[in-house]
């Protein structure tokens, strides 16, 4: 699947992936405790990282 196909640029789906990895260190790092909601919220951001990194890979692009 190219990256351009789906109608987004690879510098638009780097900088995505780039502010979801953000986030997901930010929300991972949190000190309090983690509920059901906030583990399905990491487990939902992993997978969308997942999602885009393969996307870029099968679209030839290096991160």
């Amino acid at each position: 699947m190219k990256v351009e196909a789906e109608g987004l640029a690879n510098d638009d789906v780097k900088a995505f992936l780039r502010e979801l990895q953000r986030v997901y260190r930010e929300y991972f790092k949190r000190r309090e405790h983690k509920t059901t909601n906030d583990l399905i919220i990491l487990n939902n951001l992993a997978g969308s990282i997942r999602k885009l990194r393969w996307m870029l890979q099968e679209g030839g692009v290096k991160r």
